[in-house]
């Protein structure tokens, strides 16, 4: 089974339906925290919910179409991160994370999103990956900085967030940018 390790003690691997109690468990002592940033919680509040998500993402990743990947700390579900919208013949794609409050800031976001990214672009060959996020959403923009993805510009009232629409950000990172700073 593919799993990319980020040290001894946090490993990603693909989700399963295993995970689907834990995931949403983690969902729900999350639910107020995530809120403010992610559109797709209201879907995600039963355990048909939960495997319906994860059969879909098993679905993609046969196809090389997209991947979620379970975020594990001394094996205990912490978050995901996932690629997504990936268009084989023009090699690009999206990709997205979120992590438990009680794991924030830790590093363990910036070491999985490099962890994929490198996957990504080396693995499934893509050319260009993308970071959608609310506007507002500063850790999302500084984490997508940090890892050299470029601000491209604004989506105006694109997403639908529970009661009204929010304008989304879009942060752009190339496959050559990436081997560029490796060598």
């Amino acid at each position: 089974m593919l799993a990319l390790e980020i040290n001894p003690i946090v490993k990603l691997q693909p989700l399963d339906h295993i995970h689907i109690g834990p995931l949403l468990e983690l969902i729900d002592q999350n639910r107020d925290f995530l809120q403010k940033n992610l559109s797709w919680l209201e879907a995600q509040t039963r355990r048909e919910d939960v495997a319906h998500f994860i059969s879909h993402y098993q679905k993609l990743m046969s196809s090389k179409r997209g991947i979620m990947f379970g975020i594990f700390h001394k094996k205990m579900l912490i978050g995901n991160i996932g690629l997504f919208d990936i268009d084989p013949h023009n090699k690009n794609g999206q990709i997205s994370i979120w992590i438990s409050q009680e794991y924030q800031n830790q590093g363990i976001a910036e070491n999985a999103m490099q962890q994929v990214i490198k996957f990504a672009f080396m693995d499934w060959k893509l050319n260009r990956l993308e970071i959608r996020c609310k506007a507002d959403n500063e850790p999302t923009a500084k984490l997508a900085s940090k890892l050299g993805f470029n601000l491209e510009g604004k989506l105006r009232q694109s997403e639908w967030y529970y009661d009204h629409f929010e304008d989304l950000v879009v942060f752009g990172l190339l496959g050559h940018e990436v081997r560029a700073k490796r060598a």
